[in-house]
């Protein structure tokens, strides 16, 4: 496990690697300088220690994303709800851009349910992707879409708030979850496929 600490000189020493970097900017903060020095283990041969590669630029990530903060925090309130399946569809079908020139989106229904609930039943034309298999299938699931909405089976949507989260950190803009989930939908009065 890597860990890193902070002195109030903004020294950054990066554990176990041994690794020491040192943050200085200019007066106004705007440029900023990171050099990173390695420390000499004495062996036998009196050699330095030569990191790979790979190494070094895993110690360079931790040690700026420590320094600077670089980090992803989506909370709940990150996540837009669409309080009705109507209101769901009404996003999915608005024209986008300015004017409306850009058409309608390319949206997608995303069921993060297992294969079997999925089958049951579900929205018509909704994509399943389980959350477990998100990070490899995300980009081809995905493509060349604009709106994604998520839903989960019922009332408490937790599956669906989750997995909109991981979504808006892995980059994706326009994601809602549909409170209620597949019982709002058919609440409704919509349709469902089964098998």
């Amino acid at each position: 496990m890597m860990t890193a600490s902070v002195d109030s000189g903004q020294h950054v020493l990066v554990e176990p690697l041994g690794l020491a970097a040192v943050a200085r900017s200019d007066e106004v903060g705007v440029d900023t300088e990171v050099s990173v020095r390695f420390p000499h283990f004495m062996n036998s041969s009196a050699q330095p220690f030569a990191p790979s590669r790979p190494l070094f630029l895993s110690a360079v990530v931790a040690t700026l994303s420590v320094v600077f903060g670089c980090s992803t925090n989506i909370v709940d309130s990150n996540v837009t709800w669409a309080e009705t399946s109507a209101e769901a569809l009404e996003i999915m079908a608005k024209p986008r851009g300015t004017f409306g020139i850009a058409g309608t989106p390319r949206a997608a229904w995303v069921d993060p349910r297992g294969e079997a609930e999925f089958k049951a039943e579900r929205i018509p034309g909704a994509i399943n992707l389980p959350f477990a298999r998100i990070e490899a299938e995300h980009m081809v699931a995905f493509k060349d879409r604009d709106v994604l909405i998520i839903y989960d089976s019922d009332a408490d949507s937790a599956l669906a708030l989750t997995y909109a989260k991981r979504l808006l950190a892995l980059g994706y803009k326009d994601v809602y979850c549909m409170r209620g989930g597949l019982k709002a939908w058919k609440r409704d009065g919509n349709m469902t496929d089964k098998g």
